[in-house]
């Protein structure tokens, strides 16, 4: 009876099992019966049922592993299981190769979990050199001659040369499949891979499941101040506890899951921009992917590309004044504005219910722009403005913004869950009444801040000019009263 030989292959390796079954055949002929799954099974066949029938025919398994890692393993995985199984209780003492499995992987890569079993390896690149007499693959046909003919092959030289070509064309078409496989990929990019249960629990958009994972590629951790050795996927519980004394662990938590909740919500942005953990970097956080599977868990990537930051030049003093008006221009243009599409009234009558989730999203992404204009401007911290503003408007502004600030960002969060009609209209209600006392409240001391700045520009032009400042010509900065912080516009 012929030697019946079952080959275990990944999908991705296909061309060199089938090589393997023409090897096989063309070496022992009639001698050896393959079986190969996409030779032998037909369409419609039950796979899993001829699959069991014949791991229990054959008399050996043969494993294709060349180091692939994809999920058809599982297959590959379940031949071997149930061979094992099968020939564990019935020895064939006629057959000395019966039951024995060998593996055919790389150079220099034992096989798992068999490798007790015997293995074969062969290079990537085809040997230039004649096969060899201890060769594992020309060892292992010596072995399967023996066994069908009763012969030691060493008697027989002429077999010997024909085995010897037979191997050598093997290995040549092995090769010739390896060399077109990538040799190494490098991935430069900074990346969290997170992986949930599809439900983000939008009121509270600072958690994610319970079992939500994280992992941190490309040396995403140093982001965040996470040494790049500690990559391995963690939860999400504990990748935010990593950096939970850090004082934008909450901006960059709201960051990383509105990119995930601006891919369910039309419009909204997914493109964020946050700062490192030494606050010497700027980072786009930009979700590249979305993969759902049907049990309901989702995978998303999530970059962080390196900001570009212009270089500053020039009296530092000139580049304070530069930046700072900028932020407070910004913070006029959001809030105080009446084009802008964040004035209380523009919020308070929009008849678009569909919007306010949206409209909502990039106002909390603008803030997150401003608050990185603040970081990379390093005004970051109250004291930092004393060359621009009085230190008892800055505590007013501080007193007042601060509260202010967490009642906008509640109201956006929010209008985030108002996924129905009754909720919607009490969202938009409390959102446009925070933007209201944000105008009239902050209005007054930002009308101020910008003659604040005026006056030191104009300081700097008369220095420019050559022109001597005089109180006549400028009008030195008063503190603003209680009464104009809490008057209105």
């Amino acid at each position: 009876m012929p030697l019946t030989v079952f080959i275990s292959y990944v999908n991705e390796d296909w061309a060199i099992a089938s090589a393997l079954n023409n090897m096989l055949t063309s070496a022992f002929g009639s001698d050896v019966k393959v079986f190969i799954d996409k030779v032998k099974i037909q369409q419609g066949d039950n796979i899993q049922k001829a699959i069991e029938e014949n791991l229990e025919k054959s008399d050996l398994l043969a494993i294709v592993s060349t180091g692939i890692e994809r999920p058809s393993h599982d297959w590959a995985g379940f031949e071997l299981g149930f061979f094992r199984r099968a020939k564990r209780d019935a020895p064939n003492a006629a057959k000395p190769l019966w039951g024995r499995v060998v593996t055919f992987c790389l150079a220099g890569q034992a096989p798992r979990p068999n490798a007790q079993d015997k293995y074969v390896q062969f290079d990537e690149k085809a040997p230039e050199t004649p096969v060899q007499a201890e060769d594992g693959l020309f060892v292992w046909f010596k072995e399967l001659h023996f066994e069908m003919t009763g012969k030691d092959l060493d008697l027989d030289r002429a077999q010997i040369d024909i085995y010897k070509r037979i191997i050598s064309e093997f290995r040549t078409k092995a090769s010739s499949v390896l060399m077109q496989r990538p040799k190494t990929i490098y991935k430069p990019q900074k990346q969290l891979l997170i992986r949930y249960n599809g439900n983000i629990d939008r009121c509270t958009p600072y958690l994610l499941s319970e079992d939500a994972t994280v992992e941190l590629r490309g040396g995403a951790g140093e982001v965040f101040g996470i040494p790049d050795n500690d990559s391995k996927p963690r939860s999400w519980q504990d990748f935010c506890k990593r950096f939970n004394e850090h004082p934008l662990a909450s901006f960059w938590v709201e960051s990383v899951v509105r990119a995930l909740l601006g891919a369910s919500t039309p419009g909204a942005e997914t493109c964020y921009v946050i700062s490192s953990a030494d606050g010497n970097q700027l980072y786009r956080l930009l979700l590249t992917s979305i993969t759902t599977y049907h049990n309901e868990t989702v995978e998303a990537g999530i970059y962080l590309f390196k900001a570009f930051r212009k270089h500053d030049y020039g009296d530092p003093k000139t580049t304070l004044l530069a930046k700072g008006l900028q932020v407070v221009t910004r913070f006029r243009s959001l809030f105080l504005e009446e084009n802008s599409p964040f004035d209380y009234l523009n919020v308070a009558l929009e008849t678009n219910g569909s919007a306010l989730a949206a409209q909502a999203m990039t106002l909390v992404y603008e803030l997150d722009l401003l608050n990185c204009d603040i970081i990379e401007a390093k005004l970051d911290t109250p004291a930092a403005w004393k060359p621009i503003l009085d230190s008892d408007n800055m505590e007013k502004y501080a007193s007042v913004w601060g509260p202010l600030k967490a009642e906008l960002l509640s109201n956006c969060f929010a209008a985030f869950a108002a996924a129905d009609a009754p909720a919607l209209d009490p969202a938009r209600a409390d959102l446009a009444a925070t933007l209201k006392k944000i105008s009239q409240q902050i209005g007054p001391i930002n009308d101020e801040t910008l003659v604040a700045f005026a006056d030191r520009l104009l300081l700097v032009a008369n220095h420019r000019e050559g022109l001597a400042a005089t109180p006549s010509a400028i009008q030195p900065f008063q503190p603003l009263t209680h009464d104009v912080v809490s008057g209105s516009r």
